[in-house]
């Protein structure tokens, strides 16, 4: 029952993914079984990986699921070998050699999930996450989850953690559910796991001895694609659809409103005029439910 699941998700990243393995290979203090979810991958991905380690449990998807579908897969799968831990991540990410023992470590009392300290790939010293909090009214973000200005020396309470890295005790899945498929491929899928969690008391943290680095977007078509503008404003939409009440909806559409006219207003001046439409498709397609049909053009670069 003490058994640890790492559950890596990989969707044509072969190299990533090797390069990821290599450094869970290398994990100190601690047994770990690990676990590749393959969303139909077109690269030959399985292939590779099954040469170089033999001992990789692999699941093939013969499609791409996106985060949800794929980490859900993954999981379900742990659970079903009663499995106590699931560490979920990122295939872009290199972990250091003491991440699962200082991420097991502080998993206990009463703490639920945990994540590590992510730092650029390119920038090693430089941090990408720290998790956050989460706005009661508006149910944002309070903070951006790489503004810090010093480590913490202790492991430090969040509402927040990016789901680059999630240490998870399974009783969560039985308390809250698993990764909500809808917003596929990706985006907000990570926030509404953490609301949920806060929603029943269930304890996280970020656990700055720990640590990881990130290779940012390789799997999105590029940090300021179309694709991912379109995703993040429908997604956006779905995310606050689902948490919203009555009491707080016209805050959270007032202020809605007013980061798109910001976030417009940005794209034009600097004349991503493509990235402008697909934002707007998106908010339209999330928050209304029109102009489905453009969700072909912006998705099909994940099948």
């Amino acid at each position: 029952m003490n058994d640890i699941y790492v559950v890596v998700l990989n969707w044509n990243g072969r190299d990533n993914t090797i390069d990821c393995l290599y450094s869970l290979k290398k994990q100190k203090n601690v047994k770990i079984n690990i676990v590749i979810v393959d969303n139909g991958s077109s690269d030959n991905s399985v292939e590779t990986i099954l040469k170089i380690f033999s001992d990789i449990i692999i699941i093939q998807n013969n499609e791409n699921l996106g985060y949800a579908g794929g980490m859900n897969k993954g999981i379900k799968y742990a659970i079903s070998k009663n499995s106590k831990y699931v560490l979920i991540l990122n295939n872009d990410i290199i972990a250091d050699e003491n991440l699962i023992w200082h991420l097991l470590s502080n998993t206990k009392n009463n703490v639920y999930v945990t994540s590590p300290v992510i730092y650029y790939s390119n920038k090693p010293h430089e941090i990408w996450s720290v998790g956050g909090r989460i706005n009661p009214l508006l149910l944002e973000m309070t903070k951006p989850h790489g503004d810090v200005v010093r480590l913490p020396n202790e492991p430090v309470f969040k509402e927040f953690l990016s789901g680059c890295a999630l240490f998870i005790d399974c009783f969560v899945f039985e308390k809250i559910g698993y990764f909500d498929e809808r917003f596929f491929p990706g985006y907000y899928e990570d926030l509404d796991f953490c609301l949920r969690a806060k929603k029943n008391n269930l304890k996280m943290q970020v656990i700055p001895e720990a640590r990881i680095w990130h290779k940012v977007s390789q799997s999105s078509g590029g940090k300021e694609s179309p694709n991912i503008y379109f995703l993040m404003a429908r997604n956006s939409g779905y995310y606050f659809k689902k948490h919203m009440k009555l009491w707080n909806a016209l805050f959270i559409i007032l202020f809605r409103l007013g980061s798109a006219i910001k976030k417009s207003t940005l794209l034009l001046t600097n004349k991503k005029f493509n990235c402008f439409i697909a934002y707007w498709r998106g908010l339209i397609n999330g928050w209304i439910g029109l102009l489905k049909q453009y969700e072909e053009v912006y998705l099909k670069f994940y099948k």
